[in-house]
Order: structure tokens, then sequence, then C-alpha cells
């Protein structure tokens, strides 16, 4: 299976001190054990986790930095941001919305870049469930 890492499950995993670190470590080793299973990130993701790290965190960093280097990394392309656009005014139309607006662009991103490229999405995310029922009404499936 081809599995996208977002962010909030990468933060959880790299983080020890995250209350989820035991439970995702332990999802991710049984899944890394499977050596046909694929892990993917994009640039985003990358960002996203990296920026947390304090710069006094120099060896936290090199070893998330390491894990992150050995996923494979597509690119978030024109089509990608295009379709997160309209997912994302087909929810607020539909009086739908997620935390704050910031946080809310990026989980749009996330979610269409795993349809896109039709990846298992691995989230901490619990909004992610939510925008899988609300994808299902805007591609008429659901």
């Amino acid at each position: 299976m081809r599995y996208f890492l977002d962010s909030s499950y990468l933060i959880d995993f790299t983080g020890k001190k995250h209350k989820r670190h035991n439970q995702v470590k332990q999802i991710l080793d049984l899944l890394f054990k499977d050596g046909s299973n694929e892990f993917v990130i994009n640039r985003l993701v990358y960002v996203e986790v990296l920026r947390g790290i304090k710069l006094i965190e120099v060896k936290n960093y090199r070893d998330t930095l390491e894990v992150l280097q050995s996923f494979q990394t597509f690119e978030i392309n024109k089509q990608v941001y295009d379709e997160a656009i309209t997912f994302s005014r087909f929810c607020r139309s539909n009086g739908f919305t997620l935390k704050g607006e910031g946080c809310a662009a990026i989980d749009f991103i996330h979610f269409i870049f795993s349809k896109h490229y039709d990846l298992n999405m691995l989230s901490s995310d619990i909004d992610m469930d939510k925008l899988e029922t609300k994808y299902s009404e805007f591609t008429g499936s659901g």
C-alpha cells in the first residue's frame, strides 16, 4: 500500500513527548515491517515538521531530518492546489469549516494531495475524517 504521512502524524511519531507517540510508533513499525508499503510526504509536510523543532534540539532535528529524507517526496502541483481551493469553497458554501483558517488551508491541500496521488492518509488530525465525508458529497460518490 501507499501511504501519505500527514505532518500531524509525523510530529507525533518524531516527538517522543507527544501523547500519541507510542500509538503512532506502533502503527508505523508494523507498516514499515511490510516491505511492500510505500511512504510519501510533500515539501509542505517537510517544512511543517522541521519548523517546530527548536534550534537547540540539534540531535532531534538531525534524527527527524533523516526520517523525513527516507520517504518519497511528491510535488504539490497546480492541479492539487486548484482542487483544494474548489473543495474548500464547496465545504464553506455548505456551512462546513475546519479549525483555524491557516491550518484549514493546509488540511485541504494535504487531503486533496492524498486523493490526487491515490494515497492512504495517515493523520492524527480528526478533521481529516470529517473531510472524507464531505469529499464523498463533493465528488457525488456519497
